[in-house]
C-alpha cells in the first residue's frame, strides 16, 4: 500500500510544460506563447519583418525593438493605437471570440495594447532611418540591416 502511494505521488509530481522557449535575442526569451499569440491574433506586421516564418519575425521584431529603445522615437498618438487595436477587433466575430483568444494565450488586453504601441513606435523608427529610399530599396535596406542586427546581438535559436 505504501509503495504505491509514493508511486502515486512521483506520478503526479512530474513536471508540467507551461512554456518553451524559442529563441533568445539579446536575452530577451521569445517563447512558443508569443508565436501562438501573435498569429492568433494577426499581430505579424510586415513592415516590421519580411521574415516568412513566425519565430524569424518574432526574432526581428525583437532586434528593431531594441534599436527603437536605444533611440527612443515618441510614443505613437493614443488614436493611432486605438485604430490598431479596432483592427484587430475586427478580425473576430465578437468580443468574446477575441476575449477566448487572449485567454487562450495568455495576452491580456494591457500586453495587446503595450504590443501595439510597441509596433507603432517600431513603424515610425522605421519611417525615419529609412525615409529617402524608394519602396524596393527600403526593402532591401531594412534587411540588410536586420541581418547587421543579427550579427552584433546575441540571438540564440533553442533546439525545438
Amino acid at each position: 500500500m505504501i509503495r504505491a502511494l509514493i508511486l502515486a505521488v512521483v506520478i503526479l509530481a512530474q513536471p508540467e510544460l507551461i512554456e518553451r522557449t524559442l529563441a533568445l535575442v539579446g536575452g530577451q526569451p521569445i517563447t512558443l506563447g508569443d508565436t501562438r499569440a501573435a498569429a492568433a491574433l494577426g499581430l505579424f506586421d510586415p513592415n516590421l519583418s519580411p521574415a516568412s516564418d513566425p519565430l524569424s519575425r518574432l526574432v526581428d521584431r525583437e532586434l528593431i525593438l531594441r534599436e527603437v529603445q536605444r533611440y527612443g522615437p515618441a510614443a505613437p498618438a493614443e488614436s493611432a493605437v486605438e485604430a490598431r487595436l479596432d483592427e484587430i477587433h475586427k478580425q473576430f466575430a465578437d468580443a468574446a471570440a477575441l476575449n477566448r483568444v487572449l485567454d487562450s494565450t495568455g495576452f491580456t488586453e494591457v500586453r495587446l495594447r503595450s504590443w501595439v504601441r510597441d509596433d507603432l513606435r517600431a513603424r515610425t523608427y522605421l519611417a525615419q532611418r529609412f525615409a529617402s529610399a524608394t519602396a524596393a530599396t527600403r526593402i532591401e535596406l531594412i534587411n540588410d540591416w536586420l541581418s547587421d542586427l543579427r550579427r552584433r546581438t546575441d540571438v540564440v535559436i533553442l533546439p525545438q
